[in-house]
């Protein structure tokens, strides 16, 4: 399938026009016209402010199609700085964000004959079979190079094929002041997830509170933000837990205050310690609104790829893990109660009480799990980083009563027995102390201090680590092709014609919608969009242990758009 690109030149002053009075950039001259040269189709000459040439024969095309990728973020990056984005760059941002999430679908019949024995005849059946097509657009943006790194890597291998070369460092500041925008978060999501050097580059910058500050402060404005919106910021941040040097170096950068958070004030605290209590405060906000399972499972992921590399925990995001168990564990007992309710109801053979028992153990087995998932997290921080973080000793030790009930449990004592060799260390350490007069939290914290340099973890039982990676379906686009158009519909200065946006196949005609009006569709694509959601977020596959039965895989195993795979690592 050819493209062809046909510019008439006479259109030269519209587009003048167009760009410089819609999108106000000054001195812009975009002079196309087509030129017949030998075998090439047709070529577009930037003059003067762009001195540079591409042409355009076939969509797969990777030159050209990277020269096109690099041209939103010409425009995104130099609109940084202070005062708004320019108005080209939201537009030719969205137009990438459509063009790299595209999937074609390619339906191809084979012919297969069916010779039956001692007959001429053969019958022809129609096999059809279906794949989609490489999105040559997505392709450039996952190779794209750091523009100040030469072709030829450190290690002295060169690339193969063109690359798009992009300015790192500008593109991440630049993200960093323009998170609070869906469309910027997508593209960051686009660069973390698919591109291995943008990755690389974000995990060894030192200044990570460029983009985690603005990711955890639109979390904590969560209730202003949609359900995608919070989702891809949660995987985003799942993504660069994966990686322990970055999970060893947000705990060595202090933030001096947090102005934008209101309940507590936040002083020299580390930006590990902020986002466990962002993370938390998340968990607690879809438990009260939401009750969404996969957002509850992929904090608690991030929060597990955390815990080896705690490192001088806050007080307060002490307090936050441990109230975490006890706000889960308070709606686990109810679970538990209600199930028992529901259990005499049985008794009386009614088929309503079966499906709501039913209902009732699903929940309850996904309860267990959360709750296992958080002990984990508390053996994680007491086995690999105790020595380093006694303000998680002193909360434990503060609120042990919270765990007794579990204590002799069958799914959970295994993940107590070592919560309480560490309890019953530092109390007879307190013990021994003797002290006539009342406990302070400075003499407590004093003593917890003291005596975890003598800590040497003797009784402890080493389990084995879990760490939580994220990997995206193989039909990511049942997701994000509603999702992004969505966003373009609502806020994209171009024009689209309605009557042919086809997110989907469908069984009725695209004609049907040719005369609704552009605001009608818009309505039509977000109702669109929300019944595909209703089933789309990620599908969590939580393998907590050998020994453990996931009793909640049917619920946890729903259709959706990528996957949380939870690796036991020795």
């Amino acid at each position: 399938m050819q493209m062809e690109l046909l510019i008439a030149s006479e259109r030269e002053a519209l587009w003048t026009q167009i760009i410089g009075g819609k999108y106000e950039e000054e001195g812009w001259r975009w002079l196309a016209q087509v030129v017949r040269e030998g075998d090439e189709k047709d070529r577009v000459l930037w003059i003067e402010t762009k001195n540079d040439k591409f042409t355009i024969k076939s969509p797969y095309n990777v030159l050209e199609l990277a020269n096109f990728v690099l041209l939103p973020f010409n425009y995104l990056v130099s609109s940084g700085g202070e005062g708004p984005r320019s108005p080209l760059a939201d537009s030719s941002l969205q137009v990438l964000l459509i063009l790299i999430h595209y999937r074609k679908c390619i339906l191809v019949d084979e012919s297969i004959a069916d010779r039956k024995s001692g007959s001429a005849t053969s019958d022809s059946l129609s096999k059809e079979n279906t794949y989609f097509s490489e999105n040559p657009y997505c392709k450039a943006l996952e190779n794209a190079r750091d523009i100040e790194f030469d072709r030829v890597d450190i290690e002295g291998n060169a690339h193969s094929g063109p690359l798009v070369r992009l300015p790192f460092a500008s593109l991440f500041d630049t993200l960093g002041m323009f998170l609070g925008d869906e469309t910027a978060i997508l593209l960051l999501y686009s660069l973390v997830h698919g591109n291995s050097d943008f990755l690389e580059y974000v995990l060894v910058r030192t200044d990570l509170d460029t983009l985690l500050m603005p990711i955890l402060e639109t979390l904590y404005n969560a209730s202003r933000r949609t359900s995608n919106q919070i989702y891809m910021l949660l995987i985003i941040l799942l993504i660069l837990s994966q990686d322990s040097s970055f999970n060893a170096s947000i705990h060595k950068l202090i933030l001096p205050s947090v102005p934008w958070y209101k309940e507590r004030l936040l002083h020299q605290t580390s930006l590990g310690s902020l986002m466990v209590i962002i993370l938390i405060r998340t968990v607690k906000y879809n438990l009260s609104k939401l009750r969404d399972v996969y957002l509850h499972t992929n904090c608690l992921a991030t929060l597990a790829n955390m815990a080896p590399h705690a490192h001088r925990l806050s007080a307060y995001a002490s307090q936050r893990l441990v109230s975490l168990f006890d706000m889960l564990s308070r709606k686990y007992n109810k679970l538990a109660e209600l199930m028992d309710d529901k259990m005499h109801i049985d008794k009386a053979n009614s088929p309503e009480g079966d499906s709501i028992a039913e209902d009732v153990s699903t929940e309850l087995h996904i309860y267990t799990d959360f709750l296992r998932i958080v002990l984990e997290i508390l053996n994680a921080i007491l086995t690999y980083a105790l020595p380093r973080n006694p303000e998680v000793v002193y909360a434990i030790m503060h609120r042990q009563e919270v765990f007794q009930p579990f204590k002799n449990h069958p799914r959970f004592n295994e993940l107590l027995e070592n919560i309480y060799t560490v309890l019953d260390f530092f109390n007879s350490r307190m013990d021994a102390q003797g002290m006539n007069g009342g406990w302070s939290v400075e003499k407590v914290l004093q003593v917890i201090i003291i005596n975890c340099r003598s800590w040497r973890g003797e009784g402890m039982k080493m389990f084995t680590q879990l760490r939580f990676t994220y990997e995206q379906e193989s039909h990511p686009e049942e997701f994000f092709i509603p999702y992004v158009w969505q966003l373009v519909l609502s806020r994209c200065g171009f024009s689209f014609n309605a009557s042919t946006i086809n997110l989907f196949p469908v069984d009725q005609p695209i004609e049907k919608y040719s005369d609704i009006a552009f605001s009608d569709w818009i309505a039509i694509v977000k109702k669109a969009n929300a019944l595909v959601l209703d089933w789309l977020p990620l599908t969590m596959i939580c393998t907590l242990s050998q020994k453990q039965n996931v009793d909640s895989e049917e619920e946890l195993n729903k259709p959706q758009n990528g996957e949380l795979i939870a690796e036991l690592v020795q």
